[in-house]
């Protein structure tokens, strides 16, 4: 609790610039330490601070937390185990949980559960359950358990599908709640969005079978792997997360499987939950660094975007950042081992929006889009290019097990070949780059129209996830104009091409 107090009080001060040079270069030196030339490393990792990146954990390390500590934040696990029986919370797993997240909020992380696997509360009470569990219900419960650690705040954030048949009770539920409810991630499906497109129900759908005697219990109710509870009209209910999401940060909408592999060799990895970091699409266990990259400050003088400057910060922050995830003190056995295994790496591009403005472009004009297509398409290929040369000087990421991949071929040439399209094609970390939609909207200068700014969303096609934390940015929108961004996100968003733009 004292750490979180040290945190709270860092966002109540402007740190002065002694003190700001001071936690980069205890950040710098944490990463340059592995180093065999460490003094010049710790130089550049110093200089890419200087040209606006910036590490997640920087206020926790200003308000005193050792930097190996403040800069592993931001996680999410998976509550499905806590599902495992038929009707109510599975109470073994209740206590396997709560020591995870008393470790993980002992030590102030950001913490998000998945609960989609929870049984629809109105269906175990119809089956008789002595005691349903009501996902509402889940935050009071876990404080419950929590308070033998002295842990007295909402536990962590939720996230749940948009068509679990709970999840219109979860959202209304926070509407008069206090200030201490948890933040909801809601995951919005493709399948829900193209309803909202074709003015039809969707199904609100649960892989448990109703209960006996239900009326959602006919064979007409079963749908693939799962059974359907009811239909809603998905314009209406998505009406409804829109305003609750253009309101505060209590609900928050994430637009489902927006994550991928930065690696064309990597296969397929199970994304069902949000990192609450950036607020994207991850693995349960996902363990990443995370470093904003303001793109605007790399615009000069002469209204150009300094290409090399450019390069050279995304070089070295991507250095810094695959160091420091060796550096840190990861607070669970299972985020050090997929932290190790993967090598996640965020480099979080902002000010895409700035960037139009200080260049002096008109964001209405389709030549705007095609320069800044130009220019995330550069910072693309420098990421890339960098990750996979520090995967030749070290190694691709284990997870990887490009060894064993040469290893199970048979014939001497095909290992030849493969051990070939490994060198030029591994990169060095399983994810490397976001895009936030709001980052195309003008930060630094108030009474602009926002709109024209829409027309950059189709940038979003160069990211390996798309973060959708809440930004204050989307409340300067009217409700009506903040519907028609989140659309216009969810459309651009849809055509992956990480594969043929890597």
């Amino acid at each position: 609790m004292a750490q979180a107090m040290r945190v709270d009080a860092a966002r109540d001060f402007a740190p002065s610039g002694t003190d700001v040079a001071l936690a980069r270069a205890s950040i710098a030196g944490l990463a340059a330490a592995r180093e065999s030339r460490a003094e010049y490393w710790r130089d550049r990792f110093m200089t890419a601070f200087e040209r606006s990146v910036t590490p997640h954990g920087l206020a926790a390390v200003l308000a005193g937390v050792e930097p190996a500590d403040a800069l592993a934040d931001g996680f999410c696990l998976s509550a499905a185990p806590l599902f495992n029986g038929p009707h109510s919370l599975d109470y073994v797993s209740v206590e396997a949980l709560t020591l995870r997240l008393a470790r993980l909020l002992i030590a102030d992380k950001a913490v998000a559960m998945e609960v989609s696997g929870a049984r629809p509360v109105a269906d175990a009470v119809r089956d008789g359950a002595d005691e349903p569990f009501d996902l509402a219900n889940l935050p009071r419960r876990l404080s419950a358990a929590l308070e033998r650690f002295r842990l007295a705040f909402a536990p962590a954030a939720l996230s749940i599908r948009c068509d679990h048949p709970d999840a219109q009770r979860l959202v209304r539920s926070r509407r008069n709640a206090s200030a201490a409810t948890a933040q909801l991630y809601l995951r919005i499906t493709d399948e829900f969005m193209a309803a909202v497109r074709d003015g039809r129900p969707v199904p609100l759908h649960h892989r448990l079978e109703p209960a006996h005697g239900s009326p959602f219990g006919s064979s007409q109710a079963r749908r693939e792997r799962t059974w359907i509870y009811a239909r809603v009209d998905a314009r209406a209910w998505w009406r409804e997360i829109v305003c609750d999401a253009h309101a505060g940060d209590a609900v928050t909408p994430v637009f489902d499987g927006r994550t991928g592999s930065a690696c064309p060799l990597a296969g397929p990895e199970v994304i069902d939950c949000i990192e609450p970091g950036l607020g994207q699409c991850s693995p349960a266990d996902g363990a990443r660094i995370t470093l904003d990259v303001n793109l605007a400050s790399f615009v000069n003088r002469r209204r150009q975007v300094d290409r090399l400057r450019l390069a050279r910060s995304l070089r070295d922050a991507l250095r810094m950042a695959d160091n420091l995830v060796d550096a840190v003190h990861w607070p669970l056995e299972s985020l050090h081992a997929d932290a190790v295994a993967h090598r996640r790496i965020a480099l979080h591009i902002t000010g895409i929006g700035d960037t139009v403005c200080r260049l002096g472009l008109d964001p209405a004009h389709f030549a705007t889009l095609v320069r800044m297509n130009d220019t995330l398409g550069f910072v693309r290929a420098c990421v890339f290019r960098h990750s996979r040369a520090l995967a030749r000087l070290r190694s691709p990421f284990p997870g990887l097990h490009a060894a064993r991949m040469i290893e199970l071929l048979p014939r001497s040439d095909l290992r030849a070949e493969v051990r070939e399209r490994i060198r030029q094609h591994a990169t060095r970390n399983r994810e490397l780059l976001v895009l936030s939609p709001f980052s195309v909207l003008p930060r630094e200068s108030n009474g602009i129209d926002a709109l024209p700014y829409f027309n950059l969303l189709p940038l979003l096609r160069f990211a390996d996830s798309i973060g959708f934390r809440a930004d204050p940015l989307g409340r300067r929108l009217t409700v009506d104009q903040y519907e028609r961004f989140m659309r216009l996100t969810w459309a651009a968003s849809m055509h992956d091409v990480r594969r043929s733009v890597s």
